[in-house]
């Protein structure tokens, strides 16, 4: 009698574990405090034990804040279970026979939620991904991993996007639509391995081709690349090498006559024709890091200058204007400082014949 176990003990295991629990007549017995050590240091569980097996509710607290809500019986984890994230997310799943089997729910602190099924511990089956805007998206899981094709779907109930999933990646054709009940595509994208790669297209609404080349993995774009007015007419033609233009380049008005005409150099305007409505005497596009500058030259000074980077214009400042500061642009007896928007300083000059740094 006297060698049985008997109130208050402490285990410690050969890991570095350590168990705080309660013993009666030899048997484990009522609360328990399971600290944990190396890979999951930090963490601990709080439940009960009955006739020395873990029995009733149980806390789980990870080092990282999150925290899970369950229930054993006979030993194993069984039904319902929630987990508190410090970040306000939550997840509600069920248990069976220790092992997480059956319908779950993702709630996300931004108001999104994800639904689906684990099967033997794992993610399998449909998904569905609820998103605060009213976006749902439907997609499948494979032994845990997206796979096959997946839908998206606007609030109004019309098609958002589609394409594929591969190993977990955005795999193939990417199609985006405009949300309208005429399934009008907005971007056509082609993606390896969850990265774009190779050709992509833009839309108008109207359905009219906005804008057609290929990206690099780096989503930066290479070879040809043209773009067109809402009326079809081609504005612009000009080949990429990683996001800056080299070769050829054309750009067109609206009703067709050529604008420009000549040959991009590592991003630089080296030569070109003028246009029939136009004078302009050279075209020089510079790059500062990603801040372009787009300058007109005339006969007899600089016509204009836009900033730009990408497909959207940040100002533009069109004539001359001498001894005064217009939209980040200096204007002096006739030289052009151009602010680069730079915190090292740098500037680009203009003195009536070159354009440097």
């Amino acid at each position: 009698k006297d060698d049985v176990k008997e109130g208050p003990s402490v285990y410690y295991s050969s890991d570095g574990d350590r168990e705080e629990r309660t013993y009666k007549n030899g048997v484990r017995e009522g609360p328990y405090v399971y600290y944990s050590s190396g890979e999951f240091e930090g963490d601990r569980q709080e439940g009960t034990y009955k006739n020395s097996v873990k029995e009733g509710p149980y806390v789980y607290y990870s080092s990282d804040g999150s925290r899970e809500e369950g229930t054993y019986k006979n030993g194993v984890k069984e039904g319902p279970a929630i987990i508190y994230y410090t970040d306000g997310n939550r997840k509600e799943r069920t248990y069976k026979n220790g092992v997480k089997e059956g319908p779950y729910v993702y709630y996300f602190s931004d108001g999104d939620r994800e639904e689906g099924t684990y099967k033997n511990g794992v993610r399998e089956g449909p998904v569905v991904y609820y998103f605060s805007n009213g976006i749902r998206t439907e997609q499948t899981y494979k032994n845990n991993t997206l796979e096959g094709p997946f839908k998206s779907y606007f609030k109004s109930g019309n098609f958002a996007q589609e394409g594929v999933y591969r190993n977990g990646e955005t795999d193939g054709i990417l199609t985006t639509y405009f949300d309208n009940a005429q399934l009008i595509k907005s971007s056509i994208a082609t993606y390896s391995n969850g990265s774009p790669d190779g050709r992509y297209e833009q839309y108008y609404e109207n359905g009219q081709l906005s804008v057609r080349g290929s990206l690099n993995k780096a989503a930066r774009k290479i070879g040809n690349h043209k773009e067109y007015f809402k009326n079809g007419q081609l504005k612009i033609a000009a080949t990429y090498i990683s996001d800056i233009k080299h070769g050829p380049y054309k750009e067109y008005y609206e009703n067709g006559e050529l604008q420009y005409d000549g040959t991009y150099n590592d991003g630089k305007f080296t030569s070109n024709k003028s246009s029939s409505s136009g004078s302009q005497k050279g075209l020089y596009d510079l790059r500062d890091g990603e801040v372009s500058f787009r300058i007109v030259v005339t006969d007899s000074d600089i016509d204009g200058i836009l900033l730009y980077d990408g497909f959207s214009s940040v100002y533009g400042v069109e004539g001359n204007v001498n001894g005064t500061i217009k939209n980040n642009t200096l204007y002096e007896d006739g030289v052009m400082k151009i602010g680069t928007i730079d915190r090292n300083g740098k500037w680009i000059k203009y003195d009536g014949h070159t354009i440097y740094k």
